[in-house]
């Protein structure tokens, strides 16, 4: 936990490059020394890397002819492999989560099965994208990734609605995950930005932002990937000023 907060603050203050040093040390205890770290600080820890990793791959930001050694390096940097999803990489550390995979998690605002989605979602844009980089794709491959899009779509539906029964904070920052979520999904399946179904939904996504982010509101959290999601899909000056105040 102490590599984890020393971690925080170096990004914090100016993303100092000794943080990968330090996360890496973190992550040996970790792999060295798990039967020996209470169960619930382990969860922590992997996850708070884990849900910033799959946000991280949301932007696509690295270089697209480096995939591989763009995903050496953020396993290097978090300890954590990407063929594995994050409830198996709880199994082999033993730890059994299935009854908190829908419940919000506090340090970072949304449920994991809504995380796990994200991550599946941004494999399958990376897929899609390479295949028509590459010129690959085909009418087959574009339907069979249309099929895998809805299907995920068709998970997000059957989610239970993110709630916290302890404080509506969360629950409306929950919210704001869900619908970034669900406008991710629809990129994901090729819907046009000026799509009125999209634009609705974005303009739903902003206000529960705007609950969340405000003068008079204490910092619980900061939804930091609905507003980075939101900054994309803004097509009106109108929307990228609420994003900008935000």
């Amino acid at each position: 936990m102490t590599c984890l907060i020393l971690c925080t603050l170096e990004i914090a203050s100016g993303c100092q490059p000794d943080w990968v040093r330090h996360a890496k040390g973190a992550f040996a205890i970790i792999n060295s020394c798990s039967s020996l770290i209470d169960p619930e600080v382990l969860f922590f820890a992997r996850s708070y890397f884990q849900s910033r990793t799959v946000f991280f791959r949301t932007t696509g930001c690295h270089d697209d002819l480096l995939d591989k050694d763009a995903e050496r390096l953020l396993e290097s940097k978090t300890g954590i492999d990407h063929g594995m999803d994050f409830f198996s990489q709880c199994t082999t550390l033993g730890l059994n989560y299935t009854d908190e995979r829908t419940e919000i998690q506090p340090h970072f605002g949304c449920s994991l099965s809504l995380l796990d989605i994200i991550a599946r979602a941004t494999d399958l844009v990376g897929q899609k994208q390479k295949l028509r980089r590459n010129g690959c794709n085909s009418f087959f491959s574009e339907g069979e990734m249309m099929q895998r899009a809805m299907s995920l779509r068709s998970e997000l539906d059957l989610l239970p609605k993110e709630h916290s029964p302890d404080s509506d904070y969360l629950t409306t920052c929950g919210e704001c995950f869900r619908m970034a979520a669900d406008l991710y999904l629809q990129l994901a399946c090729d819907i046009p930005l000026t799509q009125p179904a999209l634009q609705t939904l974005l303009a739903k996504l902003l206000d529960h932002i705007g609950k969340v982010i405000r003068e008079d509101q204490e910092r619980q959290l900061f939804p930091m990937w609905p507003l980075f999601l939101a900054g994309c899909l803004s097509t009106t000056d109108e929307d990228r000023v609420r994003v900008l105040n935000y």
